[in-house]
């Protein structure tokens, strides 16, 4: 927590995943959406043409923003539009990462899997009551 001091993203992300192991994952989320917003302000630049020179900068809100999303996932706080969003977001502001879109991907398996799963469990029902 000393390390606040300097002002740097890396400290957001540590910062965001210790408060998330302590259970404090609402905490987290706050934490995270401020401090996107204070150091990267220029996101949604990123997201259509990155400009030389800003890789670094990109990796680290990439990783800030799919924490963001897999807390907000955790919590429940979001619909499913909005969580697709929020994995999508991390890959649009870095392209070039296979984990954001390998985590897009995983969350919509377990879509279709709570999906198919409710469907069954449905049929299964339908079938005893007739």
């Amino acid at each position: 927590m000393e390390a606040k001091k300097f002002m740097s993203p890396k400290v957001l992300i540590e910062e965001a995943k210790i408060l998330s192991r302590k259970g404090e994952k609402e905490r987290a989320i706050g934490v995270l959406q401020k401090g996107i917003a204070q150091y990267f302000p220029q996101m949604e630049i990123w997201k259509t043409k990155p400009p030389p020179g800003s890789l670094d900068a990109r990796i680290l809100c990439s990783k800030a923003l799919l924490l963001l999303a897999k807390l907000c996932e955790d919590e429940k706080l979001l619909n499913m539009e909005d969580y697709i969003a929020k994995y999508k977001e991390a890959s649009d502001v870095y392209k070039e990462s296979e984990k954001n879109y390998f985590t897009l991907g995983s969350y919509h398996d377990r879509l279709w899997s709570s999906t198919e799963r409710r469907e069954n469990q449905l049929l299964v029902y339908m079938f005893a009551v007739n």
